[in-house]
């Protein structure tokens, strides 16, 4: 693969736990290189205090070594300084584990759901999924008053410092993700603007979608409307998704003004001392892309090595086990089964 030059490099920036925010001068140069079609092939990470790093697409960088030196450091959520009022649209797996830990730091949240069914259970403390430890957080936030639920998406939207959209994007018939319950957001959200607004993406969607968000809204709110649409992505594992939320490994910004930056770094840097990677919304979009890609790639691996192992007369466990221990390779997703 040709290496990209030096003027088609997309920047990111890690703040480890143990540094302090640099300020930002003016705008960043992520916004330019959204256009050019080599903005993903390379990522320079730049880092004030930490030695430069580089991601290369040809595989020569070394950001195992930094992820694993930092992986040590990671750290518990604490409560915020200054609590926000936060916004919800959608209480499926992502947005109702979002909802309720951005509560339990602290924050006030207004979660919306469509279906008035889900919306009244949710009230009553009943959790709609199940994970470890979620129902008594929902129950202890909702003795507490910092989280409520609606099918009303102006109680979400008014007041809001931030609005997470959380919808479904299941795939369609031709494997693309489909983006309705996205697009019905934002129309609504067009709708509803009452001042700045920062509108997060939190579902699993294709790159540049924010772009799309971004065209949607400002095409039904006119241009005297203030907004900014950035990435979050979640990486919450089914079964643990609380701990993870509370205890990630990693947080991904996606942003491409400061003020959005500014809001998302101010929402988690005093919660938590994970890294936290700034980078372009676009770049962050194709993080979460690339990380589930990579996740079903082990997957498919180990079913593929289980059908060898079960004509060689092999022990698939034995092997998935050993080849776990290698750090390189890691433990996880490696449990042959169907698919």
């Amino acid at each position: 693969m040709q290496r990209p030059r030096p003027s088609q490099r997309a920047t990111a920036r890690i703040y480890p736990p143990t540094l302090s925010l640099p300020s930002w001068k003016g705008e960043s140069r992520l916004s330019n290189y959204l256009e050019r079609d080599g903005d993903l092939a390379e990522i320079e990470i730049d880092d004030a205090d930490v030695s430069s790093l580089e991601i290369s697409a040809d595989g020569d960088g070394h950001s195992a070594d930094l992820a694993t030196a930092r992986r040590a450091s990671v750290g518990s959520a604490r409560p915020p300084p200054v609590a926000m009022r936060l916004g919800i649209f959608g209480t499926g797996y992502a947005g109702l584990v979002t909802s309720v830990c951005l509560a339990q730091l602290g924050h006030t949240v207004t979660a919306m759901d469509t279906d008035a069914g889900i919306v009244a259970r949710l009230s009553q403390g009943l959790v709609t999924i199940h994970e470890p430890g979620l129902a008594e957080l929902l129950g202890a936030n909702l003795d507490a008053g910092r989280i409520r639920f609606t099918t009303r998406a102006e109680e979400a939207i008014a007041g809001s410092d931030i609005i997470f959209v959380c919808v479904g994007t299941p795939p369609r018939s031709d494997g693309r993700a489909d983006l309705c319950q996205v697009e019905e957001v934002a129309r609504t959200i067009a709708q509803q603007l009452d001042g700045y607004k920062l509108i997060v993406e939190k579902s699993t969607v294709p790159a540049r979608t924010a772009r799309w968000i971004t065209w949607t809204i400002r095409r039904l709110a006119g241009p005297e409307h203030e907004f900014d649409v950035a990435s979050n992505p979640e990486f919450l594992r089914e079964g643990s998704a609380v701990h993870d939320f509370m205890r990630p490994d990693r947080i991904v910004i996606g942003a491409d003004s400061q003020r959005a930056r500014s809001l998302l770094l101010d929402l988690y840097k005093p919660s938590f001392e994970c890294p936290i990677v700034v980078t372009s919304v676009t770049t962050a979009e194709f993080i979460k892309q690339t990380a589930n890609a990579f996740l079903a790639a082990k997957i498919s691996f180990i079913n593929v090595m289980s059908d060898l192992c079960e004509a060689l007369g092999v022990d698939v466990r034995t092997v998935a086990q050993s080849i776990g221990m290698d750090p390189r390779i890691g433990a996880d997703f490696l449990n042959a089964g169907l698919g």
